[in-house]
C-alpha cells in the first residue's frame, strides 16, 4: 500500500497492469474516498497526460450520475486521483458475487430499474459533449442499497461529439475489446461518435439479463470480427443457455470472455465489510416523482422469458451501423420506463413501437447513403454490364490469342530453314575482305 499524506489507506480494491485503486479517508473531515494512482514507479509522459485528462473530465462533469474527482495528488514520481467513495461497488463484481451465491439472472424489474438510471447518467454525459469510448460493467459503480448507480474512468473519453478513427493494431485497441463499437475497432471507414456508447451498454444489457456476452471468441481479431459481421446470440436463447447452466463453472463462478483486457474500476472488494447488502426487495429503488408510474397492488412477477420489446430494445443498441441505434440516451430511458410502467402495472410487457420520443439534439451527417436507389441502380447495372462486357472481350482475346500460337507453332518448321540459308551469305562475303587485303601488300612494294 502507498502511503500519502492526509489520507489513511483502509485497503486495496482492486489491481490490473496500469492502476491501482485503494479505499480510505480524507483526515481532515474523515470522509470516504477511492484513490486510484498509477501502478508504475515512472510512468510515460502520455500516460500522465491522460491521468490528467481523466480528472479534469472528471472534475469538470460534476454529475449526480458521475463519480466526484476530488483533487489530483502528486505521490513520488506518480499521479493519485481523489475520488468520492459512496458505498458502491463494480457491477461486474456485484454479478460475480450473485453468482457465487446462485442467485440466477437478474430479474426483469431489477433490470428496468438499473437500466433506466444508467441511461439517464449517460444521457447527461453525452449533453456534456463527452464520448466515454470504455463502457461496460466494471466502469458502472452501484450501491444497490439507496439505488444510486455512477459511471467511472474517463481515461479514453473525449471531450468531442465526434472523432475520427484510423485502422490500428488490434492489439493497441481502446476499450475493452469485447465492449467496443465496430466503429471503434478502426476497420468501419467512419468517425467515431457517442452513439459507440449505446453500442457498448448493448452488450452490457445483454450481458446482465444472461450473464453472458453475445458472442464468444478466442483471439483479439476473432472478437473484431464478432463486433464487425457477426450477428450476436438471440437474448431470448441466451437467457435458455444460462437457465440451463451452460455458462457456470463447476464452482459456480462466470466465465470470463477470452483475451478480454482487464477491467478496470474503482469497485469494492469481495470481503469488504463496507459493501452494501444485496437485498432484492430494495434493489435499485426507483423515486415515483422520477416519472408518474402507479402503485402496484400485487408484487412485480420474475419473468422467466425476456419479453419481446425489451430483445428489441437491446438488440437495437447492438446493431453494427450507428443510425439503427437510438439516437438519444433520452430516447432510450423512455422506452425503459414504458417497459417498467407496464410491468408493475399489469405484469406483463407488451409490444410497442420503439424510438417514439428518441429525438436527437446532435446535428449528425448519415455515412450511409439514403434514398438514392435509382443512382445506386444505375451505378449497378453499368458495373455489371462493363464487367459483362469484359469476360466477352478476354474470352475472344484468349481464342485469338490460342489461334495465333498454334499457327506459330507450325511455322518454326520452314523458319527455322532460313536462317541456315542465310548463314552461308556471310561465308562468301568474309572471302572479300581476302582480296581487298591483298591490294595493300601489292602497292607497298
Amino acid at each position: 500500500m502507498i502511503t500519502l499524506p492526509g489520507y489513511q489507506i483502509l485497503n486495496t480494491i482492486s489491481e490490473n497492469d496500469r492502476t491501482l485503486v485503494y479505499r480510505g479517508i480524507r483526515e481532515q473531515d474523515k470522509q470516504p474516498v477511492i484513490l486510484k494512482v498509477l501502478k508504475q514507479d515512472y510512468p510515460t509522459p502520455s500516460q500522465l497526460n491522460q491521468y490528467h485528462k481523466e480528472y479534469e473530465i472528471t472534475h469538470n462533469l460534476n454529475l449526480d450520475g458521475v463519480v466526484k474527482a476530488y483533487s489530483l495528488e502528486r505521490y513520488q514520481h506518480t499521479l493519485v486521483i481523489v475520488f468520492e467513495d459512496f458505498g458502491g461497488e463494480s457491477l461486474s463484481r456485484w454479478l460475480d458475487k450473485r453468482i457465487k451465491a446462485s442467485r440466477g439472472v437478474l430479474s426483469l424489474a431489477e433490470f428496468l430499474r438499473m437500466a433506466i438510471r444508467i441511461a439517464d447518467s449517460l444521457g447527461n454525459i453525452h449533453a456534456a459533449n463527452i464520448i466515454h469510448k470504455d463502457l461496460n460493467p466494471a466502469n458502472i459503480i452501484v450501491n444497490s442499497k439507496t439505488g444510486q448507480v455512477k459511471i467511472i474512468d474517463f481515461g479514453m473519453a473525449t471531450v468531442l461529439s465526434q472523432e475520427p478513427t484510423s485502422v490500428n493494431n488490434p492489439h493497441i485497441l481502446e476499450g475493452t475489446l469485447a465492449y467496443i463499437s465496430p466503429e471503434q475497432t478502426g476497420r468501419m471507414n467512419r468517425p467515431l461518435d457517442y452513439r459507440t456508447d449505446f453500442y457498448s451498454l448493448g452488450v452490457t444489457f445483454y450481458e446482465l439479463l444472461t450473464h453472458r456476452l453475445p458472442w464468444e471468441a478466442t483471439d483479439v481479431l476473432e472478437w473484431v470480427h464478432c463486433h464487425i459481421a457477426k450477428q450476436p446470440v438471440s437474448l431470448r436463447e441466451g437467457r435458455r443457455q444460462e437457465a440451463g447452466g451452460r455458462r457456470q463453472e463447476a464452482g459456480g463462478r462466470r466465465q470470463n470472455p477470452p483475451l478480454t483486457p482487464p477491467r478496470r474500476g474503482t469497485g469494492g472488494s469481495p470481503d469488504d465489510k463496507n459493501s452494501p447488502p444485496e437485498d432484492e426487495g430494495i434493489l435499485f429503488p426507483i423515486p415515483n416523482s422520477q416519472f408518474p408510474i402507479p402503485n402496484s397492488q400485487f408484487p412485480i412477477p420474475h419473468l422467466q422469458e425476456i419479453p419481446e420489446v425489451v430483445s428489441d430494445i437491446v438488440m437495437k443498441l447492438l446493431a453494427k451501423n450507428a443510425e439503427e441505434r437510438y439516437q438519444s440516451a433520452w430516447g432510450l430511458k423512455a422506452d425503459l420506463e414504458t417497459c417498467y410502467r407496464q410491468l408493475v402495472t399489469t405484469g406483463n410487457i407488451e409490444p410497442f413501437p420503439l424510438g417514439t420520443q428518441d429525438i436527437s439534439d446532435k446535428f449528425q451527417i448519415p455515412e450511409k447513403l439514403y434514398g438514392r436507389e435509382q443512382e445506386i441502380e444505375t451505378l449497378l447495372t453499368a458495373f455489371e454490364r462493363v464487367s459483362g462486357y469484359s469476360s466477352s472481350v478476354n474470352g475472344h482475346s484468349s481464342s485469338v490469342i490460342s489461334h495465333s500460337s498454334e499457327e506459330q507453332n507450325q511455322q518454326p518448321t520452314t523458319n527455322n530453314k532460313q536462317p541456315t540459308t542465310n548463314n552461308k551469305q556471310p561465308t562468301t562475303n568474309n572471302k572479300q575482305p581476302t582480296t581487298n587485303n591483298q591490294q595493300p601488300t601489292t602497292n607497298n612494294k
